[in-house]
């Protein structure tokens, strides 16, 4: 035990070091999250979310628009960051998970800013910041560069400038940080409710209706700020109904109300996940010498994230990365103020447990990453970029990350994976798929990605112009137009 008691002081000791200044803490992080996701970022095609928002992107910085040249339905500030990844760093997937790791770090400095704003230690809010990291990259629905890590990265800034504001400057800072989230996902809007909720419960009591007034609503004018600028740019551009559609529209026809005990086991799933600091959440509310502050803050939080989730009426497991902010600030609460003699011994060895999680979350990364190296796409792909030609044109079914890696522009208009071949997603949108594939037709491809049978739309049409070059795989099949 005194070998283990020294370990654990020496990475005390090392923290504390570490935390001379906060440029030393990012960089720490930084490191951390560099530990975390390395195994990452040479990784291929890890959701086809992400790998829609390549396409769209890429394609954005070829002229051409979101929502009007190519369409799906998430927010304008994915593809924005999307495209600002590959500005800086290339047509390269490597490109998006370099600002991911970036963004995780900047959440998880910001956790350990809003943990000092509440006079924690710097060994203890430099440990949440640091669990920030390890529940980022745990589980392998948060290993994408999925909306989650980006907008999460904006509530936290927001959350930091609300809980230590000191000027009217930082209620506009507060809402203009959540206002950039909500144009990734319209989901932040639940986190600036709890947030604004929470100071003005603290504040009513201290300040005149007048100050209360002019705060929240110059913080609420900075939240709609960006949204606003979206609408002003597309209306500019004279393709305001085309954003209407997609942010309206489409979302008013794509809906899912599943009952209460779907929703009550998504929930369940998650804090089964994060058993451990589950516990621990509930010791830290239950304890009689908690922070009233930061329980109220925790309550507030926690409640309006779930109801954000559920407002989606869908169960995707990237929503928990959501949940993972108010968690990483509040669990480790009852560790700090509990004295049982088992909490004692967390305390203790909190640094060598945390060690033990990263260890672990290496292990599962390479040992699941391992069996993605031999995905028959890669070889399609290195067979692709010695056959395509400059001018060449290219449908591909339902692996949409070869439109990015190849840098071709797609043919179809709907690029998410399957958009053209779930009915929910064909009504929601007003697809007319003898359209699309018209198009498809009507442009007539060099190369064709698809199985070998199964699309009624396409199947006559490939086998009079298309011979088979390559079967990778009973789904994957490469089609070459006859001379």
């Amino acid at each position: 035990m005194d070998f283990i008691s020294s370990i654990s002081n020496s990475l005390r000791y090392g923290a504390i070091q570490a935390t001379n200044s906060r440029y030393k803490v990012f960089l720490l992080l930084l490191a951390g999250t560099l530990l975390l996701r390395g195994q990452l970022l040479f990784t291929y095609e890890l959701d086809h979310d992400v790998s829609t928002y390549s396409v769209m992107a890429n394609e954005w910085l070829k002229g051409h628009l979101p929502f009007v040249d190519y369409v799906d339905v998430k927010p304008i500030g994915i593809y924005a960051i999307f495209a600002s990844a590959i500005f800086a760093f290339g047509n390269t997937l490597i490109a998006a998970r370099i600002l991911a790791i970036l963004f995780i770090a900047g959440t998880g400095f910001n956790v350990y800013r809003i943990l000092i704003g509440f006079n924690r230690s710097q060994v203890f809010s430099l440990g949440s910041g640091l669990l920030f990291l390890l529940l980022a990259s745990l589980h392998k629905w948060s290993w994408a560069s999925n909306t989650e890590i980006f907008f999460v990265f904006f509530t936290s800034w927001g959350a930091f400038k609300i809980l230590n504001a000191k000027r009217n400057t930082d209620y506009l800072w507060f809402g203009f940080a959540c206002g950039l989230g909500f144009i990734i996902k319209y989901h932040v809007l639940f986190d600036y409710t709890a947030l604004g909720v929470f100071w003005l419960i603290l504040s009513w009591k201290h300040e005149s209706i007048k100050t209360l007034f002019y705060r929240l609503g110059s913080s609420f004018a900075a939240f709609l700020l960006p949204f606003a600028l979206v609408n002003f740019f597309y209306w500019v551009t004279g393709n305001y109904s085309s954003f209407l559609e997609v942010s309206f529209g489409i979302p008013s026809r794509y809906s899912n109300n599943p009952g209460i005990i779907e929703r009550l086991q998504f929930l369940g799933e998650f804090y089964l996940a994060f058993l451990p600091l589950s516990i621990l959440l509930i010791i830290g509310f239950l304890d009689s010498e908690k922070d009233e502050r930061i329980s109220l803050l925790s309550g507030i939080w926690i409640i309006m994230v779930w109801l954000a989730i559920f407002a989606t009426g869908k169960s995707f497991f990237h929503y928990y990365y959501q949940a993972l902010l108010p968690l990483s600030i509040f669990a480790l609460e009852a560790i700090r103020i509990g004295k049982h003699r088992s909490i004692k011994i967390l305390r203790r060895y909190a640094w060598l447990f945390l060690s033990l999680g990263v260890l672990g979350s290496l292990i599962a990364q390479y040992s699941q990453l391992k069996s993605r190296k031999h995905d028959p796409v890669i070889s399609l792909e290195r067979d692709l970029k010695n056959k395509i030609k400059a001018g060449d044109r290219i449908y591909i079914q339902k692996k949409n990350i070869l439109y990015f890696t190849l840098d071709k522009s797609p043919i179809e208009k709907f690029v998410h994976n399957t958009l053209m071949f779930n009915q929910d997603h064909i009504d929601a949108f007003g697809i007319s798929l003898k359209d699309e594939y018209d198009r498809i037709k009507e442009v007539s491809p060099n190369f064709i990605v698809i199985p070998e049978t199964g699309n009624a739309y396409l199947d006559n049409f490939i086998s009079e112009n298309f011979k088979i070059d390559t079967v990778y795989s009973p789904n994957l099949v490469l089609w070459t137009k006859n001379n």
